[in-house]
Formats: C-alpha cells, sequence, structure tokens
C-alpha cells in the first residue's frame, strides 16, 4: 500500500533509481527483455511536463482544443425509457440545468472544455459532484479536480474486489498549506483515458505521440534558428591558393570575419545590415541542410496527423488548402463528430449516469443535431419521411388502411 503519483505506476523503469522523471545514459525499459539505449535520444520528456507541452506545442495544441470544442457544442438530455429505442426526453431536468451550469466559475461549454482537455493532455479527469444535502436527488455544483495535485493511495488488493473503494483507498488533493482534501472513490468520477498500463490511472494521448511531439519543436525551432538566430548554418574559408596548395587564412583575417559574422549589427530586421562585405577570395561550406531540403513542413504535416488520428478527429477539418474545399470540410466534420466525438461523448456521458446513480431507466445524452454540418441529413431525412407519408396517404385513398399500405409499400413512418 502506498501513494502512486500523478507520473503513473512505477511499471515503467526509466534510467538509473527507477525515477521515471529523470533521463539519463542508462536507458529505460519496459521488462527485463526489452532495452532501449538512450544515449542518441533526443526526444521531449513527456512526464511531469504534460500541460507545458501541451500549451507551447501549438500544433498538438490546436489538435486537443479543436476535440475540446467540438465536444463542448453538444446539448444535454435527459432521457427515460418509453418502450422506444429513442426514450422519451424528460423536460424541464432538474440534472440539465445543473449540466449546463456546474460551478460559479464555469458555464456548461467551459467545463465540458477542460474534461476533454485533461483527458487527453493528462489522460485522467476527476469530477467532484457535490450535495447540498445528503436528500438531494443531485449534486448542487460539479467540479473538476486539478489532477497535478492528486495522489491515489490503493488499498493493495486489487482482482477480487467488487467495488472501486476496495481497491482504491482515497484520492488526495495536495495543497502547499499541507492541508489536503480527501475523498473516497464513491464520491467522485473518474474519467480515464486507457493506455494499457493500469486500470487505475489513464495514459496521457502526450506519452504515445513524444516523438512526434519532439519533432515538431525540434522543426519549429530548426525554423526559428535560421530565421532569428542563423547560426552555426556553415563554415567559411579561403578559396585562394598558390603553387603549394590551397592557402589557409591568415589570423587577421579569420578574426575579422569572425568579428563580423557574430556582430548582432548584421541580420535581416530593423536597423541591422543586410549584407557583409571582405576582402579576400572566401567560399562558404554548409554544415546543415536548409529548410527545403530537411522537408521540415512535412515532417511537422506528418506529425500533426498522428496528433488528428490520435484524438479520431479528421484531417479535413484542419487548416490547408483542400479543407476550403466545403464538400471536404463538411464531410470531414461528420466523420470527425461520427468517429471521435460521438464515442467520447457517449463514455463521458456513461460515467455521469453510474457516478450521479441515475435511476435504471433514465440517462444523460449530449446531442449535437442541432449543428449546423448535419442540418442537412436532417433536411434529407424530412424529405424522405414526407414522400413515404404522401404514398401511404394515396394508397388508402384507394382503399387500402393505412397498417396495409405501409406493409405494401415495406415503409415505416416515424
Amino acid at each position: 500500500m502506498g501513494f502512486i503519483s500523478i507520473g503513473g505506476f512505477n511499471l515503467l523503469k526509466w534510467g538509473a533509481g527507477n525515477d521515471r522523471f529523470t533521463r539519463t545514459p542508462a536507458g529505460w525499459s519496459i521488462d527485463p527483455d526489452f532495452e532501449y539505449n538512450k544515449k542518441s535520444a533526443t526526444w521531449e520528456v513527456v512526464s511531469g511536463r504534460e500541460m507545458e507541452l501541451f500549451t507551447t506545442t501549438g500544433q498538438l495544441n490546436k489538435v486537443v482544443m479543436r476535440h475540446a470544442s467540438m465536444f463542448a457544442n453538444g446539448r444535454f438530455i435527459h432521457k427515460k425509457k418509453d418502450g422506444t429505442k429513442e426514450g422519451k426526453i424528460i423536460e424541464d431536468s432538474r440534472l440539465v440545468e445543473l449540466l449546463e451550469n456546474p460551478n460559479p466559475l464555469q458555464s456548461g461549454e467551459e467545463w465540458l472544455m477542460e474534461s476533454a482537455i485533461n483527458y487527453w493532455v493528462y489522460g485522467n479527469n476527476v469530477i467532484l459532484p457535490v450535495k447540498g444535502t445528503y436528500l438531494s436527488e443531485y449534486p448542487s455544483v460539479i467540479n473538476n479536480l486539478p489532477w497535478k495535485q492528486i495522489k491515489i493511495e490503493t488499498t493493495g488488493k486489487r482482482w477480487n474486489e467488487t467495488k472501486a473503494d476496495g481497491v482504491i483507498k482515497e484520492y488526495r488533493v495536495c495543497y502547499s498549506d499541507g492541508v489536503d482534501d480527501v475523498y473516497k472513490p464513491s464520491e467522485l468520477l473518474h474519467f480515464r483515458r486507457s493506455g494499457g498500463k493500469s486500470a487505475i490511472i489513464g495514459e496521457s494521448m502526450l506519452n504515445a505521440c513524444h516523438m512526434e511531439i519532439s519533432n515538431v519543436r525540434a522543426s519549429m525551432g530548426y525554423r526559428n534558428v535560421n530565421l532569428v538566430e542563423k547560426g552555426a548554418l556553415g563554415v567559411m574559408y579561403n578559396k585562394s591558393s598558390d603553387t603549394s596548395g590551397r592557402l589557409a587564412l591568415s589570423q587577421e583575417d579569420r578574426l575579422a570575419l569572425e568579428k563580423q559574422t557574430q556582430n548582432e549589427t548584421h541580420g535581416q530586421f530593423h536597423g541591422q545590415s543586410k549584407v557583409k562585405v571582405v576582402d579576400g577570395d572566401l567560399g562558404f561550406l554548409h554544415t546543415s541542410l536548409g529548410i527545403k531540403e530537411n522537408m521540415l513542413f512535412e515532417e511537422i504535416d506528418a506529425d500533426v496527423k498522428v496528433f488528428i488520428d490520435t484524438v479520431q478527429l479528421n484531417d479535413n477539418i484542419f487548416s490547408k488548402e483542400k479543407s476550403k474545399i466545403q464538400a471536404n470540410l463538411l464531410e470531414g466534420l461528420k466523420m470527425a463528430y461520427q468517429d471521435g466525438v460521438f464515442p467520447f461523448a457517449g463514455r463521458f456521458c456513461s460515467l455521469l449516469k453510474k457516478g450521479l446513480v441515475l435511476p435504471d431507466n433514465e440517462w444523460i445524452e449530449l446531442d449535437y443535431s442541432h449543428l449546423p454540418c448535419f442540418q442537412e441529413d436532417q433536411k434529407e431525412k424530412s424529405e424522405v419521411d414526407r414522400r413515404k407519408a404522401e404514398t401511404v396517404k394515396i394508397y388508402v385513398e384507394l382503399g387500402y388502411t393505412k397498417e396495409q399500405a405501409t406493409e405494401l409499400l415495406g415503409v415505416k413512418l416515424v
């Protein structure tokens, strides 16, 4: 039994001393049969830096924020069974009112966006519903807890337990003043991203994308050096020669060139000289490939595609030439909702039903049918229903009953 930090279980052994947060030349291993030499590894370390990498890697931020905003576009609907698959909407639901205004500092959309961001960035979002009194049917306030400040204490038991309380003893929210908040698992809703390592703590998407994140940041950094610092791009050499071969630069010329090359007054910005003037027959040898030769833009595009696929969105809804075609954008939006947002929203609502202990015949849904990208589908469906009804009407006028007409036509009126 012991505290498990938000970095995750010690199932991964990183470097010497089992320190997951340390990068060392010693390497890391998932199990004794797999070893990887990190002497040449130059990628970003994710653990403990999730929010920093998310907020400072624009391409990653854009993809996650797009998913979060699309998820937050949903409208909560409270339903109960009535014999149909769709169920009956409970009008003027107090639960919907709560979910639309979950706490004094956030609207429903802001709360949903924060939930999605925590899920992707940390792999975990812990929700605290607070009831005004024990007799209240629904909570009075719902908040997301700060995941980076949470520690989980386990009971040491795992496989034979039938309730979460048998596996997890408590969630502890740690504060700098030393006064912690402690909650039982039954008091919280824990929305986890499965990563295969732990059923207790979710896995950040950044772990799976750590090389793509590193490549994006390296590509942007390389471009920045070329545009701003222009450092270590090549070597100047003397092209002059005599009968014995190529001549070396004199000490005086070399010092003059170094001083001129390093002078901050030379560059493309305002107040800087745009050219350098030297004496002698000089050549320039590039020591690195240029931006085009390195294919940095292609590298970034490939990495962004991995981010998009990881959160299950669609390439066509992001800034690019072909997305300007309305058909591509519309189809991309529909596929992004159907493949990514709808399943995500379904899992989130299932958690709400379980955590808020709704009756067996009631549930919560996030509905997106009001969005413009689905209006064409609604218009098409309405037109089909209208034609069905008109056809059935014609058969009824010919003497058939409504039931006979629908059976003959093989249609079902909604």
